[in-house]
């Protein structure tokens, strides 16, 4: 089995700590994360009915985020299956994410698109959903 240097190094775009306090508006940037459920629903995000949450953080990071994904959406009947499946606890995954010019959500970022399942990837990421 051929494991690329990415997956070997955990490689970030951006230091996720970094990424936390900078919050570089209006990027989308690939990452390997921790991710579970959570219920922090505040600012844009404050409506549970419209939203998913997710604590996010990342290996040997301290600060974490929340990830929210619009219910009924692919990728969040995606992420329900997950841990349906597999119980609450943390799961490894590289998301897409995103932080859209506006957002005053200190915490927030939109989660995109699950890019796999665990932080080596199975499929070229352009396949992801």
């Amino acid at each position: 089995m051929l494991v690329d240097w990415e997956t070997a190094v955990c490689y970030q775009p951006m230091d996720w700590d970094e990424y936390v306090v900078s919050r570089p508006a209006g990027t989308t940037m690939d990452f390997r994360v921790y991710l579970e459920p959570d219920m922090f629903f505040s600012h844009e995000f404050s409506d549970a009915t419209q939203w998913d949450c997710y604590r996010l953080t990342a290996l040997g990071a301290e600060e974490p985020l929340f990830g929210f994904v619009r219910k009924g959406s692919d990728t969040a009947e995606r992420l329900r299956q997950r841990f349906q499946t597999h119980g609450p606890q943390a799961t490894a995954m590289v998301l897409r994410l995103s932080l859209p010019v506006g957002l005053t959500s200190r915490r927030g970022v939109v989660i995109d698109r699950v890019l796999s399942e665990r932080w080596i990837y199975v499929e070229p990421p352009n396949g992801g959903s």
